[in-house]
């Protein structure tokens, strides 16, 4: 009895062989179909354009970040480039007057006898030129010299006091570097104070 009910099942699953295919492709289907749409569910990517422009954008911010960055530096640079700018003016004065007045334009850089150029040699203009530079660098030796008495009474005055004293080198190194310029008959703007003219004598 269960042999023949076995055997009428075979038949009828051999003589309905397409219909069955025809489902078990179907339902194939639908479970892939199931199976992708709880995989996207459950982990959904960020969208690449969204992606994108948030990338774009943090590149933009730097980039904008990097050119202000380099235009601060660059304008830094400019500034002290111009400062540490050094004119060479020789070719406006006469060759005569240079040869003659080179002493006065030494004496210029020595302090009070800066006065000394400006009282006898007036009419030269080359002395005038280093005159004129000279005097700024008196007016700054003495105001330093000032603030340096003052700190010295001032509790810890001795700590600005250094920082005075590293002004005041720097004085000197310009006052050499004038007498140089000097000496070899050559009307150079002063690195710094070049540009300074707190006294027009000419």
């Amino acid at each position: 009895m269960v042999y023949l009910l076995l055997l009428g099942v075979k038949v009828n699953l051999i003589i309905n062989q397409d219909r069955v295919a025809d489902i078990s492709k179907r339902t194939a289907r639908y479970a892939l179909v199931f199976a992708r749409e709880t995989s996207v569910s459950r982990s959904v990517p960020i969208p690449k354009t969204q992606h994108t422009k948030n990338h774009f954008t943090i590149q933009e911010n730097c980039s904008i970040i990097r050119l202000s960055f380099w235009k601060r530096e660059r304008s830094i640079k400019m500034d002290v480039n111009e400062l540490m700018k050094s004119e060479d003016y020789t070719r406006n004065y006469d060759i005569q007057d240079i040869s003659a007045n080179k002493l006065m334009g030494v004496l210029a850089y020595l302090g009070i006898l800066v006065l000394v150029p400006i009282f006898t040699a007036r009419q030269s203009r080359f002395s005038m030129f280093h005159a004129e530079q000279g005097i700024t660098l008196a007016i700054g030796e003495c105001a330093l010299s000032v603030l340096m008495t003052i700190f010295s009474f001032i509790p810890f005055g001795w700590v600005i006091n250094i920082f005075l004293a590293l002004i005041g080198l720097v004085f000197l190194l310009l006052a050499i570097l004038g007498i140089i310029n000097s000496a070899n008959g050559q009307a150079k703007e002063l690195p710094l104070i070049g540009k300074i003219k707190i006294v027009k004598l000419q």
